[in-house]
């Protein structure tokens, strides 16, 4: 990493002094001016002092290189990116829960299961073990600008656990060979603290979109990071972010090289650093930002239906958008294929005539979970009776009802109707 130093027309005119290029092991910041130096602390301890061998002009770029200053030719980087580049994370503030479960508990479904994407959307909950923690869309504890922030509630003590979220191949490419940074906002309580949390980018090496989700081995102690499942590699070394009690902070990790041979995904794991938490600890998440560059750049929000559309992409349902999926009698969103009055033919030959058609394409083509009106699961009907059914013909644009009771079926006569859902999560 390199540090730049900006010289300002204003402060340094005129200023000619001798060449005199200083070393230091260390860099921390602390930079003075004077008319003719520019003096900094290597190690916080020994000032040194660089004279200007020529006079800077508005624009001057001097840049330190670890062991001397020397004119620089890069440009300053921008506070600010726009698209992917500026953030390659979906629904960073956890706004979007299509999945309507909040909290996620050992109770709910889906369960806070480790390797289940038993969180907002886009991030699944890995853990050691199952019902470490509870899972829920934050709306008080957020901070300044926010709409919603992750609650994690610790159930188990003494485990570690973390969410990750993956980035699929046609993105991660855009990013290989690049540098990138990344930031996050965390928030704990004086009265049941997360003493710290790790965060680290990671590199999938295997088939395209065909990963291992699960990306922790082991877990190992809290002196250690996780080992990484096949396939994968940590593009930096995690270390311990210290939380501050009852106050939203900022961590950032800048400078990550993205420069696995072979790269075909990557992902953004966040994580607990010790085994230390007992029942009732809480940790909140939130801004989790991926950027280009060689620096974090100002947190880019995204609009609700912004994040919504792109989460679309990897999770539709035909619910309205607060109803979770297999609920009792729910008409809203329902949907209805024709008339059923007639024996039907097996599942290879025979469909319920109805093709639902996905709002927008998704990424892959999708797993079809189906229920009944009336909420049971893997079958499509009417008052008169249900068949059990499946998606057949499933593109990444729609899919057909279709028989899947093994036999002929005759429920009778009515319209049949039923929700339904598409998931392509990697």
């Amino acid at each position: 990493m390199k540090i730049k130093i900006i010289i300002l027309l204003a402060v340094l005119i005129g200023v000619v002094g001798a060449t005199n290029y200083q070393s230091a092991t260390t860099f921390d910041g602390d930079i003075t001016v004077d008319a003719a130096n520019l003096s900094y602390y290597d190690g916080g301890t020994n000032l040194q002092t660089f004279n200007f061998d020529a006079e800077p002009t508005e624009g001057d770029i001097w840049e330190w290189s670890g062991n001397l200053w020397a004119p620089g030719t890069v440009s300053s980087p921008s506070s600010s990116l726009t698209g992917f580049y500026g953030n390659a994370l979906g629904n960073s503030q956890f706004q979007v829960n299509q999945q309507a479960v909040s909290p996620y508990t050992s109770a709910t479904s889906p369960a806070n299961s480790d390797d289940t994407y038993a969180a907002p959307d886009l991030w699944c909950l890995l853990s050691d073990g199952n019902n470490v923690v509870n899972v829920t869309l934050e709306t008080s504890v957020i901070p300044t600008g926010a709409p919603a922030s992750c609650k994690f509630d610790v159930k188990t003590a003494n485990k570690r656990w973390g969410i990750i979220q993956f980035i699929p191949n046609a993105d991660a490419l855009k990013l290989e060979g690049k540098d990138v940074s990344l930031q996050l906002k965390a928030y704990t309580t004086s009265g049941n603290p997360i003493i710290a949390i790790r965060a680290e980018v990671l590199a999938w090496n295997g088939t395209a979109d065909t990963l291992t989700s699960d990306v922790v081995s082991a877990w190992g102690g809290g002196a250690d990071n996780p080992t990484l499942a096949t396939n994968w590699v940590a593009e930096n070394t995690g270390s311990n972010l210290t939380l501050v009690a009852d106050a939203w902070t900022t961590y950032e990790i800048e400078d990550i090289a993205i420069d696995t041979s072979t790269m075909t995904n990557l992902a953004v794991f966040v994580y607990v650093a010790d085994t230390n938490a007992a029942a009732g600890d809480l940790l909140y998440l939130d801004d989790i930002q991926l950027n280009e560059g060689e620096t974090c750049t100002d947190f880019m929000p995204r609009t609700f239906l912004e994040d919504l559309i792109a989460c679309h992409g990897f999770y539709q349902k035909s619910y309205e958008y607060g109803t979770a999926p297999g609920s009792v009698n729910t008409a809203e969103g329902i949907e209805y294929s024709s008339s059923i009055d007639i024996a039907s033919d097996d599942d290879s030959a025979w469909c319920l005539g109805f093709h639902p058609k996905f709002p927008s394409p998704m990424l892959r083509v999708p797993t079809i979970s189906i229920w009944t009106y009336g909420g049971a699961a893997a079958k499509w009907g009417n008052p008169n009776g249900a068949i059990t059914s499946k998606g057949v013909f499933i593109t990444t644009k729609g899919f057909v009802v279709a028989n899947d009771a093994g036999s002929p079926q005759s429920p009778g006569l009515g319209i049949a109707a039923g929700h339904w859902v598409a998931d392509a999560r990697l």
